[in-house]
C-alpha cells in the first residue's frame, strides 16, 4: 500500500544470501503514487501496479495471494506482507529444507516484534503448523510482570488450533496453482483455510524450524496497553512452551 515499512520489506529481500526475485503487488490506484515512490529506488523489484484495491472490505491479501501463484514464474513461491520483514538466511533455509525433505511445501517460524521494531519474542504459541495450540478453547490464568507490580491474567481467545501464518509459506509453484482459489475463501484467517487444505489434499509440508519471519504482532494499542500486550504475549509463549516440555517444531 506504499506505507514507509515497504522499503524495509524491501531490503530484507534484498538482502536474502540465496538470490530471489522480488514481486510487489501494490492494491489499488490510490496507493500507486507512495508504492512509486518507494519502488523507483529499488528497479529490480517487479511492480505490479493493480487497478483496484482487492483487498477492500476485509479480502486483506487473499486475491493477491491467490494471482501471485499464476504471474511469479519462480519454482518456489513466499509470501511477505509489506510491514513485515524476513532474516537474511529466509529464502536459503527454505530451499535448504525443500532440498533435504522433498516435501510439497515448507513454512518457517516467526519473530514478534512491535511496530518500533522492538523484539518481544519468538512465536511459540500459533503460528506452528502441526504442532496444536495446546491452549485451544481453554482458559489459562498467567501473572503478567511489569515493573515490579505483577498482575493476574485469564485469556480465553484462543481460536486458532492449527496455524501457518501467510508469511510463513513456501509453496512449490505447482502447489501454489492448486490451492490458489482457497486464499479467497475469507479474508481474515486466510492462511489458517490455506493450511487446512494443503493438509486435506494429502500434501507433504515441514518446518525449516528457524525463525526468519520477523512479523509486526502489537498494531493500534496506547503506549499503557501496548506494554501489557507486550508482556502477555511474553508469558503466554513460555506457558506454551512449558506445557509442550519445549520446543519440538524448532531447530535452533
Amino acid at each position: 500500500m506504499g506505507r514507509p515499512e515497504l522499503e524495509r520489506a524491501i531490503q530484507s529481500v534484498a538482502a536474502q544470501t540465496y538470490p530471489c526475485t522480488h514481486y510487489v503487488f501494490v492494491d489499488g490506484e490510490q496507493y500507486a503514487d507512495a508504492a512509486r515512490e518507494i519502488l523507483t529506488r529499488y528497479p529490480h523489484v517487479k511492480a505490479v501496479y493493480l487497478p483496484v484495491n482487492t483487498g477492500a472490505n476485509g479480502w486483506y491479501n487473499s486475491y493477491i495471494n491467490a494471482a501471485a501463484s499464476f504471474i511469479a514464474q519462480e519454482d518456489i513461491i513466499c509470501f511477505l506482507d509489506d510491514d513485515n520483514w524476513y532474516r537474511e538466511d529466509h529464502v536459503a533455509s527454505v530451499v535448504e529444507t525443500f532440498e533435504q525433505s522433498g516435501a510439497d511445501y515448507v513454512y518457517t517460524l516467526r519473530n514478534l516484534y512491535t511496530p518500533q521494531q522492538e523484539f518481544i519474542c519468538q512465536d511459540n504459541l500459533e503460528s506452528l503448523g502441526d504442532w496444536a495450540c495446546l491452549f485451544y478453547q481453554q482458559s489459562i490464568t498467567l501473572i503478567v510482570k511489569i515493573g515490579q507490580q505483577n498482575f493476574s491474567c485469564t485469556v480465553s481467545d484462543f481460536n486458532c488450533q492449527f496455524l501457518v501464518d501467510a508469511n510463513c509459506f513456501a509453496l512449490h509453484r505447482e502447489v501454489a496453482h492448486k490451492i490458489a482459489l482457497h486464499w479467497c475463501e475469507q479474508g481474515f484467517g486466510n492462511d489458517k483455510i490455506v493450511y487446512s487444505r494443503l493438509k486435506e489434499c494429502g500434501l507433504h509440508g515441514i518446518t525449516t524450524g528457524k525463525y526468519t519471519v520477523n512479523y509486526i504482532a502489537q498494531k493500534g494499542f496506547s503506549e499503557s496497553n501496548a506494554t501489557f500486550f507486550k508482556e502477555l504475549l511474553r508469558a503466554l509463549n513460555q506457558a506454551h512452551i512449558q506445557a509442550y516440555g519445549g520446543r519440538p517444531w524448532a531447530k535452533e
